[in-house]
């Protein structure tokens, strides 16, 4: 389960800690705060809005949203906060057992505490009176307060969260070897059709860190021995601006490494291989990497994730066919030398035991997430008008 409360504290520290802080002489003039917009109750507990922005801002911030999303926002504060409140309240004791209570409460104290002095150390500057360490400290305190971050309500929360994890870990969710081989095969077909003749796109997924398992047609794996290379006429590289210019300064950067290429290639014409070559000569880190030694990079003619250059050193004449090597690729971190490994095939990736327990826990999470939305809906639920405004005509939970 996701630490949102602690999320939430380190957010809201990081926010009021940005930028100078000027030592508080006297407490300035501050206006109402607005009214809070009350979306809905829950077995008598309220959801406001800025309850769920924060949320919502917060998924965002951490990449589980690709977009400020209230509705997924408003689930997150139902499932982490709401549920827990009307599923365990007042049995944190009965399902942790009271040393296991008196043990967290001792560290959620420390914790909190340590999030205060952070923030209050945030406020200091160099040269400090003890009455400007006094007023910071006063700051402080009325800024956790302003924000409803006391101590007693985080220990009280975060305790409340581990008893919530607790008791999901105990209800009848089961997933079966047949569930996870249906919605890997549900992944295959959406993703073809999402992914086919829009390589970009796939690869802004991959960028983000999500497991694709359809692999697009026309990529090759590329193995390459990068050359660090006379730090000027890299520069002379970098700035060039024209093709002309790009290629009598390409022509310099080659120029300035001519010795180690003829090494390189001389070795290869005698048949040394080239991955022991990457062993000795090369300078990127990522070809130090065992898988990607293995399977080299992923290229793609029409591919954004590698610069334009090696792109097309991969793809060019020299490189007909899997053992053939290029001529000499000049980009702005050095001189390559690209090696075609392999064609990478079309089609499914192989439904390894990574990939299954990706499977099966996404599986469970949104099976947990409707055993617990059914249990919520057992309990009064009143939508405001509001609630419309913000999260549309979708019922939650």
């Amino acid at each position: 389960m996701k630490r949102i409360a602690a999320l939430v504290l380190a957010l809201i520290l990081a926010l009021c800690a940005f930028g100078e802080q000027e030592t508080v002489k006297e407490e300035p003039a501050q206006e109402a705060p607005a009214e809070r917009v009350l979306l809905m109750t829950v077995g008598g507990k309220d959801v406001y809005k800025d309850q769920v922005e924060e949320i919502a801002y917060l998924l965002y911030q951490y990449n589980y949203t690709d977009a400020i999303n209230m509705p997924q926002g408003l689930m997150y504060v139902l499932l982490y906060q709401v549920a827990p409140a009307l599923l365990t309240e007042g049995r944190e004791t009965e399902l942790l057992g009271e040393e296991k209570v008196s043990e967290l409460t001792q560290q959620y104290t420390d914790e909190f505490n340590e999030y205060f002095e952070s923030y209050v150390e945030s406020l200091s500057q160099e040269g400090d009176t003890d009455e400007d360490k006094a007023a910071h400290r006063a700051q402080a305190e009325k800024d956790f307060a302003d924000a409803g971050r006391m101590l007693d309500e985080y220990v009280s929360g975060m305790i409340a969260e581990d008893a919530f994890d607790l008791y999901i870990s105990q209800l009848p969710i089961e997933v079966t070897e047949e569930d996870v081989y249906a919605r890997y095969l549900d992944y295959l077909e959406e993703e073809k059709a999402y992914f086919e003749g829009n390589i970009p796109l796939y690869e802004t997924y991959q960028r983000y860190g999500y497991t694709l398992f359809w692999q697009p047609a026309g990529y090759r794996g590329i193995l390459h021995i990068l050359i660090n290379a006379d730090a000027n006429a890299l520069n002379a590289y970098k700035e060039a601006a024209d093709d002309e210019a790009k290629q009598a300064a390409a022509a310099s950067v080659i120029a300035s490494v001519q010795d180690t290429l003829d090494e390189i290639y001389k070795a290869l014409e005698n048949g040394e291989d080239f991955t022991s070559l990457i062993g000795k000569y090369n300078i990127d880190p990522g070809m130090q990497n065992e898988e990607n030694l293995k399977n080299g990079y992923a290229v793609h003619k029409d591919n954004k994730t590698y610069m334009e250059e090696f792109t097309k050193g991969a793809f060019s004449e020299e490189m007909q066919q899997v053992g053939d090597v290029s001529k000499p690729v000049v980009t702005s971190y050095g001189v390559h030398i690209l090696y075609y490994l392999r064609d990478i095939p079309e089609g499914a990736k192989e439904l390894t035991e990574e990939f299954s327990a990706e499977l099966r826990s996404e599986l469970e999470s949104s099976r947990m997430i409707d055993v617990i939305s059914e249990k919520l809906r057992t309990f009064p639920i009143e939508y405001t008008d509001a609630y419309y405004d913000v999260i549309g005509s979708e019922m939650l939970p």
